[in-house]
């Protein structure tokens, strides 16, 4: 399930002062599951594991507490998951400034783009090698919104038949968007006007119900339209 340790110490010093660590609290219901993952993050470097429990009823209350940087639940998300849905809903709020990431067998259709709406900001197959689960913790810790691309694009609940999707001119045009280009570079690009391109723009964000590039270049990840790695360093303004 998880192999692999990775040692990210040299992280954690910096003109030889200890910098900080990433604080960590993890609560599942699996007890293998938990006791593996506590015993790797306690030999990991730059992640502080400050609790691991179950999870019940006053998880998010400790997660109010301890008020850790990233919060990760291991759930099942099978066909009766809506107990751990709204267990997600309350430890999102407990957790106040802090991430709350996801690591599950599977997720069903709807589940991430629901509760990546909801406010979570990683979504991990119990598959993740450790190098990557940590690396993707670290991300999500730093404001990236992560998930594996079988799960993001699979587990995404079809279109509905009266959803606009966006056209191949507006993938094209988050292409460019996702690398940090402005609209007079893109406009170059595409051997378009400037105004083309901010239209376009408006067009994208009004259909994927945003408010400004950044969380579109987000949603476009989301939705499959434009590849996770164009996009995985972007964080809302």
């Amino acid at each position: 399930m998880i192999e692999q340790l990775v040692d990210l110490a040299d992280e954690e010093r910096v003109n030889n002062r200890v910098t900080h660590r990433m604080r960590l609290i993890h609560a599942g219901n699996n007890a293998l599951l938990s006791e593996l993952l506590s015993d790797r993050f306690a030999h990991t470097g730059g992640i502080k594991l400050v609790a691991s429990t179950q999870l019940n009823g006053s998880t998010p209350s400790l997660i109010a507490r301890l008020r850790p940087d990233v919060t990760l639940l291991t759930l099942k998300l099978g066909i009766s998951s809506n107990h751990e849905i709204t267990f997600v809903r309350r430890a999102l709020s407990a957790a106040q400034t802090g991430k709350v990431a996801i690591m599950a067998p599977a997720f069903l259709p709807g589940q991430v783009s629901a509760l990546s709406r909801d406010g979570v900001n990683g979504f991990l197959l119990e598959s993740t090698d450790w190098q990557t689960l940590v690396r993707s913790l670290i991300a999500v810790h730093r404001g990236s919104f992560v998930a594996a691309p079988e799960t993001a694009r699979a587990a995404l609940a079809p279109k509905s038949a009266d959803t606009a999707g966006l056209t191949s001119a507006e993938v094209k045009l988050m292409e460019l968007v996702s690398i940090g280009l402005s609209n007079h570079e893109i406009a170059v690009k595409l051997n378009i006007s400037d105004s083309t391109v901010r239209s376009r723009l408006g067009g994208v964000l009004t259909k994927l119900d945003v408010a400004n590039r950044t969380r579109a270049v987000t949603e476009s990840i989301r939705l499959g339209y434009i590849t996770l790695d164009q996009g995985f360093n972007c964080s809302d303004n």
